[in-house]
Formats: C-alpha cells, structure tokens, sequence
C-alpha cells in the first residue's frame, strides 16, 4: 500500500489550527480510497485503479514536502505543492524518466508550499488551487509576516480554481476534490 501526505495548518478567525491532508491509500485489492482527515479543503483523492508511484521530496527552507506522482502508463507526473526548489527537483526528475509534467496541484495557499509556484508558471505548467485560498497566490504578500525576512513570495498564476466535489484529472487519473 502507498499514501501521500501534505500537511499544512490554517488558523481560523480564532486563532485555533486546522489541518488539511491529501493522502492517497491503495487498499489490498489494488482500489484506491481515502482516508477522512479534518477539515477537507484541497484533498485529492484518486479514484481510477491503476499503478502509480508516489516520491515526496523535503525542500528548502523549511522543510515542507513536495509530492510527485508518477503514472509509467501514461509517462506523466503530477505535483503536489511547490516549495523552494520544486521546479529544479521536479524538472529533473522528469528529463530523467522522460516524462510529462501534466499539472502543479497545491494543497494549500501558504507561502512555504507556493514559493516555486512561479517557475512553474514560467514553464507553462497548468496550475490548480482551491477557490478558498485565491488571496494567498494572488497577494502572498500578506504572508510576508509569518514568513522568514528577505524571501521573495511572487504571485502564483491560477489556471483553474478548484471546488469541493469537483472532478478532475491529474496525471491521467481521475481525482475528486474534497
């Protein structure tokens, strides 16, 4: 069985933490399911059967998780958030294996997993983000005070805003948001 994970904390108008999850389970009979985490805001979970690889990479600066999935039938690759250095990371690994990169699908709008959103903007990546988080990727700036003095937060460019239920492919799959 495989799982991803993509943790991110969100603090509501009381200042208490919420987390979110994208994880992704391959029960024993080859099906994929999920399991429920609070709340649900940006979780992907893919439905179709078939063989899919999941590497996590930790990237800089602090440490926040980059998730690849890669499906060897249709030669793609899908990218769950965008620390620093992703597009290098992610770039390479596609050069390498010869695959596509089909989308950038972000978990959630903070700044430490949007920093290389940019660069995947540039290289004409499709990217996707939940509606709820649109005033992160379109004025990071506001995150400037929870971040660490001196790092650039450019603007991410949105392709599609995302909605609970909604149907989407990623990497030659079929995912629902939730």
């Amino acid at each position: 069985s495989f799982q991803i994970n993509s943790l991110g904390a969100n603090a509501d108008q009381k200042g208490s933490v919420k987390s979110r999850i994208v994880e992704l389970v391959k029960d024993g009979q080859g099906k994929k399911k999920s399991r429920e985490w609070l709340p649900k805001r940006a979780q992907f979970v893919i439905s179709t059967p078939m063989s899919l690889v999941v590497q996590s990479f930790e990237l800089p600066p602090i440490g926040t998780q980059c998730h690849v999935v890669l499906n060897p039938e249709r030669q793609q690759l899908a990218v769950f958030d965008a620390p620093l250095n992703a597009w290098a990371t992610v770039e390479r690994l596609a050069v390498a294996k010869g695959y596509t990169i089909s989308g950038l699908y972000f978990t959630h709008g903070h700044w430490d997993h949007t920093l290389d959103g940019a660069r995947f903007n540039e290289a004409g990546i499709r990217t996707f983000a939940h509606g709820e988080d649109r005033l992160f990727f379109e004025s990071p700036e506001i995150m400037a005070a929870f971040s660490m003095p001196g790092l650039e937060m450019p603007a991410v460019a949105i392709d599609e805003w995302l909605v609970d239920g909604q149907t989407i492919e990623i990497a030659g799959t079929t995912a629902e948001v939730r």
